[in-house]
């Protein structure tokens, strides 16, 4: 979780200056926008907060909780 938090705010930091577009890609292949992911964690980082998930053969809304969820698998 550290490390996305990182990611998003290096990301965040130079998409200041260039225009910065792509995904967070969570396991098995689940990809959400980058600023949608900083906007809905960052504020108040309600884990019940949900985000547009694209998968490979589907979107859905997902709970910010059950992405960070998957980061912890083995």
């Amino acid at each position: 979780e550290r490390e996305l938090a990182a990611g998003v705010e290096l990301l965040d930091r130079y998409a200041r200056v260039l225009p910065l577009d792509g995904e967070v890609i969570f396991p098995p292949a689940a990809g959400v926008a980058w600023k949608e992911w900083r906007d809905a964690w960052s504020g108040s980082q309600d884990a019940s907060q949900r985000v547009l998930v694209k998968h490979i053969d589907r979107v859905s809304l997902t709970p910010c909780s059950v992405l960070l969820a998957t980061l912890m698998e083995p």
